[in-house]
């Protein structure tokens, strides 16, 4: 095995794609614009959604406080990004418990099992898809979301592990938005 370089025959046109990729697109390829303009965007969307839920994240903390200050009840606070989920893990780390996708399939059992039943554990800290289903977390009648899916039948169901058969009280369900 071994890496070969090679000189490419337009140097002066890679470059150019590498640079201004758009301007390149639309004189090589204008066929194509238009996908790379939607494909733009939606990377563009991405990226701004990743920055105003990290730029959110102190009123978040701020209003989950809040909640905690003026209830003695449970919540669950709903999250996308590993960056979100990490961070609030450390703001409420001896409140709380984290079920993502980094959590063990043995232990999420264990977990929902010690946020149900232990009154010192007032936090449960999900990722939406990986928290959002097949799990009763009745303890809890208050939901936020911190981080908006783009699909939002995942925030129904991961409003309804708050929601099963044993709730005893309505359901409160508060989407964290920026204005």
């Amino acid at each position: 095995l071994g890496v070969v370089p090679l000189e490419i025959s337009d140097y002066k046109q890679y470059h150019e794609a590498a640079t201004k990729f758009v301007d390149w697109l639309k004189k090589h390829h204008p066929s194509k614009m238009d996908k790379a303009l939607k494909a733009e965007a939606l990377t563009q969307l991405g990226y701004l959604k990743r920055l105003a839920a990290r730029l959110k994240l102190p009123q978040v903390m701020k209003w989950v406080d809040n909640y905690l200050e003026a209830n003695d009840g449970k919540i669950l606070v709903f999250a996308i990004h590993k960056k979100i989920v990490a961070a609030l893990r450390q703001r409420y780390r001896n409140l709380s418990v984290v079920l993502d996708g980094s959590t063990p399939l043995p232990a999420r059992k264990q977990v929902v099992q010690t946020f149900q039943c232990d009154p010192k554990i007032r936090v449960f800290i999900g990722n939406i898809k990986a928290a959002g289903v097949g799990i009763n977390l009745t303890a809890a009648s208050t939901v936020a979301f911190a981080e908006l899916d783009w699909v939002p039948g995942n925030h129904t169901q991961a409003a309804d592990r708050a929601h099963r058969i044993g709730t005893k009280d309505s359901v409160n369900v508060h989407f964290l938005v920026a204005k």
